[in-house]
C-alpha cells in the first residue's frame, strides 16, 4: 500500500479487524484499499504509479471484469476524480461556469492573460501545472509571477498542463496572524450511482511560515504546506510546524473574523462544492470501474480533501480537491484526519455485515458521525 494509506490501514487493522489477503490467489476478499493509485515495480525494482489501471491487482481485476465483483466487495476509491475536480485544469473549467474570470488555461487563453497583465502592470498572478500522471503536489507545480515574460514558454505550454489565476489578496490578522491561511476540509464520496458526497464537520487551517507582504512572491509567505517549508525555518518571523496548524474556529477567533463572515464562508463553500460535484457526475458515471461496481451491486467510497484559501473579504477560494491527501499531518490536523477516517469507515458499514446496495443510503443517514451530506443526486444513476 502507498505512503498515503498508512493511517487508514492502521485504523482498519486495529479498530476494524481487517486482515490482508493476496487478490491474485483468491476472490475471498472484502475490500481493496488503494488499488488506485497502485504502486507497481518495473524490471529495475523501481516503483511506478499505475495511472491507467493496467498493472498488478488492477490487471487481475480488469481480466476478471469489474462487473464480476461480488455484492459484498468494496473498492477504494471511487473512480473518475482525476478526470474531473481532482485535476486543476478540469476544476478550473468547472469553476469558470460560476465565475468566468476565475482562471485561464494555457495555451488556449494566453492572449487573454497577457492582455489582462498589460492592463494591470505589476499585478500578481499564480501559475499552476497539473495533468494526468504528473503527480504534482504540495506546491511543487505552483509559482507566482508579475509579468507576461514569466509565463511558461510557447514550447512548455504545448502539453496543456498549465492554468493561470489572478492573485486574490488574503484575509489577514494582526501580529502573529498577519499571514496567509489555507483551510483544509475532508470530503468523502460513498456512492457514484446515485452520487452521495459528504463534508466533515471539523477542519483545520495551515498558516504560511512567514508574515505576509503584498509585494512579495516568496514561497515562505505564499505557500501553506507544512511539510515543504524547508529553507523557511531561518526566517525571523517563522512559525514552528506546531504553530502553523490550528482549528478553523481558533483561526477565525485569532484573526477576528466576525461570526457572520464565518457562516457565509461555509454557505458559499457548500454552494461551490455542490456545483462542482454536479458537473462531475456525467464523467464519473461513465468510468468503467464505477460502472462495474454499480452493475455488480458492489460498492466504493473515497476520502479526499479540499484546500481553500480565504480572500480578504472572507470568501472561499478553492485551490484544489486532493485525490490522495497525506494522512501524516501533525497536532490538531492529525486528530481530525483520524476522526474523519474512523467516522467514514463506520458510515459505510465496515464494522457491519455486508449491506445491500438499496439499504446503504439509509444506513449512512443513521451513522454519519461528524460527516454532513452536501450533495445527493438520486436522478444521476446508470
Amino acid at each position: 500500500y502507498r505512503h498515503h494509506t498508512h493511517k487508514p490501514i492502521k485504523i482498519l487493522r486495529y479498530d476494524f479487524n481487517f486482515e490482508e489477503v493476496l487478490v491474485r490467489k483468491t476472490d475471498d476478499w472484502d475490500m481493496i484499499f488503494g488499488g488506485y493509485l497502485h504502486c507497481h515495480y518495473d524490471g529495475m525494482n523501481n516503483p511506478n504509479f499505475d495511472w491507467y489501471m493496467e498493472k498488478g491487482v488492477n490487471q487481475v481485476l480488469n481480466d476478471r471484469g469489474w462487473d464480476s465483483l461480488l455484492p459484498h466487495q468494496i473498492w477504494y476509491p471511487c473512480m473518475g476524480c482525476r478526470n474531473t475536480f481532482c485535476n486543476k485544469r478540469a476544476l478550473c473549467i468547472m469553476q469558470r461556469n460560476v465565475d468566468p474570470n476565475l482562471c485561464f488555461l494555457l495555451p488556449e487563453d494566453r492572449n487573454i492573460v497577457v492582455n489582462n497583465m498589460m492592463k494591470a502592470p505589476g499585478s500578481k498572478w499564480v501559475v499552476k501545472r497539473d495533468g494526468f500522471g504528473l503527480h504534482l503536489h504540495v506546491g511543487s507545480g505552483t509559482k507566482f509571477i508579475h509579468s507576461p515574460e514569466e509565463l511558461p514558454t510557447l514550447e512548455e505550454e504545448r502539453d496543456y498542463s498549465y492554468i493561470v489565476q489572478a492573485f486574490r489578496e488574503p484575509w489577514l490578522g494582526k501580529g502573529l496572524y498577519h499571514r496567509k491561511a489555507e483551510v483544509r476540509v475532508p470530503l468523502a464520496i460513498t456512492s457514484i450511482s446515485p452520487m452521495r458526497a459528504y463534508i466533515y464537520n471539523y477542519s483545520w487551517v495551515n498558516l504560511a511560515k512567514s508574515e505576509y507582504h503584498a509585494e512579495s512572491v516568496d514561497r515562505c509567505q505564499q505557500l501553506n504546506n507544512v511539510h515543504t517549508m524547508e529553507g523557511c525555518e531561518g526566517e525571523k518571523d517563522a512559525l514552528s510546524r506546531e504553530e502553523q496548524t490550528l482549528s478553523f474556529e481558533a483561526y477565525a477567533h485569532s484573526v477576528q473574523m466576525p461570526k457572520s463572515v464565518q457562516q457565509q464562508f461555509w454557505v458559499d463553500l457548500y454552494t461551490l462544492l455542490r456545483e462542482i460535484f454536479d458537473q462531475s457526475l456525467p464523467v464519473m458515471l461513465q468510468n468503467k470501474v464505477n460502472r462495474g461496481i454499480t452493475t455488480s451491486g458492489a460498492s466504493c467510497f473515497s476520502y479526499m480533501r479540499a484546500d481553500i484559501g480565504v480572500t480578504q473579504d472572507g470568501k472561499p477560494f478553492l485551490y484544489e480537491i486532493n485525490e490522495f491527501p497525506s494522512p501524516n499531518s501533525i497536532m490538531y490536523a492529525s486528530d481530525v484526519i483520524t476522526w474523519a477516517y474512523t467516522d467514514l469507515f463506520h458510515m459505510v458499514g465496515l464494522d457491519q455485515p455486508p449491506i445491500p446496495a438499496k439499504k446503504r443510503e439509509a444506513f449512512e443517514d443513521d451513522n454519519r458521525g461528524n460527516w454532513s451530506l452536501f450533495y445527493s443526486n438520486s436522478q444521476g444513476t446508470l
